[in-house]
């Protein structure tokens, strides 16, 4: 959060809800819910389809770690989607950031990857000589 608003980690600007009923900014989740537990064949192996409701209602709202929510802003956010590395990136000058805190909430939640976001994942890392992946397991 900045004195402005809420800055969007994808795009690094603040922005701020407008006096309106409109949102142009919210938190989000990291990881979208639909990759973490749909029954797509490519989210069914991350790991969450056979989640109780509980557990992906604190995935979804996690408050537990400054990671897993995000700010953004809603046009970001509907950019990434439910996208994961393999098809979507922020603005290069985040990649190193966004990488890591990906990985660490998909660690805190004990999801799993597929081969292509892996390879992005490998890919972009090579930028990152100096990152470090700390983060609490999710209870």
């Amino acid at each position: 959060m900045t004195a402005r608003g809420i800055l969007s980690c994808f795009t690094r600007k603040p922005h701020q809800r407008p006096p309106t009923t409109t949102t142009s900014s919210s938190k989000a989740p990291l990881a979208s819910t639909s990759t973490t537990w749909s029954r797509s064949p490519k989210s069914t192996t991350a790991g969450g389809y056979g989640w109780t409701t509980e557990r992906r209602r604190r995935c979804a709202n996690d408050l537990g770690s400054d990671i897993t929510l995000v700010g953004v802003t809603a046009r970001s956010n509907r950019q990434k989607s439910d996208q994961d590395p393999a098809t979507w990136m922020p603005m290069p000058s985040v990649h190193c950031r966004y990488l890591g805190e990906w990985v660490a909430t998909k660690h805190r939640w004990g999801l799993a990857v597929d081969p292509a976001e892996r390879e992005a994942l490998l890919r972009y890392a090579a930028d990152c000589p100096n990152a470090r992946i700390t983060y609490d397991p999710a209870a």
